[in-house]
């Protein structure tokens, strides 16, 4: 089965793709895999600021610069929207946090699954200027991650995979 997870900044998709059990890959940590690391660099150096020292502090403070990731992922799939999408679901079955409608649009047809992971209601979501996905019934399966960590792994036992 190969799974597309979205949903806004911190609302659970990693963990809910944990639950799952399925190989899974974030758009954040494929970025700096490919290319986002010497990039964010670059552009904190040039705002005067500390650059990551490692692609682990780099990951771990993602949520410092979401408007500069969703742009960089933008021109990394410029010429192919589902360019991201390819690239994980080569060795991973499972995408977590793609940022883009347009980008979704264009590699839906790659995921036989795709779930929005909802925490609305103990996390704020997000400006658009880094995520403009919403949640569309008849594409995508609601996960309500409102409750416990029990909750929403009860939730990933019922998902067939």
């Amino acid at each position: 089965m190969k799974a597309c997870i979205l949903g806004h900044s911190q609302h659970g998709k990693d963990q809910f793709a944990e639950y799952l059990g399925l190989p899974f890959k974030s758009s954040s940590s494929m970025a700096l895999d490919l290319f986002m690391f010497d990039r964010l660099n670059e552009h904190l150096e040039a705002a005067a600021l500390v650059p990551y020292r490692d692609k682990t502090e780099a990951y771990e403070g993602r949520h410092n610069h979401r408007d500069f990731w969703f742009n960089e992922i933008a021109a990394y799939t410029h010429d192919d929207k589902a360019r991201m999408a390819k690239a994980i679901l080569k060795e991973h079955d499972v995408y977590v946090g793609m940022r883009c409608l347009i980008e979704y649009e264009a590699s839906k047809h790659l995921f036989d699954a795709v779930y929005w992971v909802d925490a609305q209601y103990r996390k704020p979501l997000e400006p658009m200027s880094s995520f403009n996905i919403e949640y569309i019934p008849h594409d995508m399966e609601w996960i309500d991650n409102n409750g416990s960590l029990e909750d929403l792994r009860a939730i990933a036992k019922q998902v067939k995979c």
